[in-house]
């Protein structure tokens, strides 16, 4: 399998603006051969949890049908992170595109305490066609949850993704914790950021990806947007600008 982890700067609230960026930016996986992409926490919308009352959406959204139409045409699937409303209120949520045109989802079961003002935890685990369903997911906070990823494990996945939202400082624990995940479990792990300004803090990018012996196998720098592209077979790491 090919994947794509993609790092990019979202600009806040601009979700039409966003949309554009993705849907370039998925058309240039496409043309690298991948199999799955996965974007950053709240890429769609940027990382503000001030403005989600504004910027949630439903799954069904006819904003992202476009990303429907794509996904059948290039045989694409991808995760793209935006705020969802469910039934509680609204979820940090990954919308989940494959090629049968069926959108999945899933909700970050484990909130950050600054998160809570704004958010509801919501456990949606999807269900992925395979090869996909090796894939185990993970937004941001839910790396620190020792629990997350073992369930991920217990489930026997071999791939274990995380879509973040990173300052410098942010990043300094959780490539770490990525490594050790990778160690413990024997899985191979990758982490996509973003760049630039998030919220009221500045994403510090440094996507990277580790083998399943927790090797590190490729970065992508603090403030480049670009996809860091993964064969997961030879587990050789190819990185582009975007």
């Amino acid at each position: 399998m090919r994947i794509a982890l993609v790092q990019l700067q979202c600009r806040a609230g601009q979700v039409l603006h966003n949309r554009s960026r993705h849907l370039d930016i998925l058309q240039k996986a496409s043309s690298l051969k991948a199999d799955f992409v996965l974007f950053p926490e709240l890429s769609l919308t940027g990382y503000e949890p001030t403005l989600v009352n504004q910027l949630a959406m439903l799954p069904d959204d006819p904003l992202l049908e476009p990303f429907s139409v794509l996904s059948r045409q290039h045989n694409l699937s991808f995760g793209i992170g935006c705020p969802l409303r469910v039934k509680g209120g609204i979820a940090i949520g990954m919308m989940l595109f494959v090629p049968s045109g069926r959108r999945t989802v899933y909700t970050k079961q484990y909130l950050h305490p600054d998160e809570e003002p704004y958010f509801v935890a919501e456990c949606t685990v999807p269900l992925l066609p395979s090869p996909l369903d090796a894939i185990g997911l993970a937004i941001c906070y839910e790396i620190s949850i020792p629990r997350h990823a073992l369930a991920h494990h217990q489930d026997g996945k071999g791939i274990y993704l995380a879509s973040v939202a990173k300052s410098k400082e942010g990043m300094a624990i959780a490539r770490p914790r990525m490594q050790e995940i990778a160690t413990q479990y024997h899985q191979i792990t990758g982490i996509a950021n973003s760049v630039g300004p998030n919220d009221d803090f500045i994403g510090w990018g440094g996507t990277t990806w580790w083998d399943a012996h927790g090797t590190h196998l490729g970065t992508m720098g603090e403030t480049t947007e670009g996809v860091l592209l993964l064969d997961t077979g030879s587990l050789i790491v190819e990185s582009y600008l975007i």
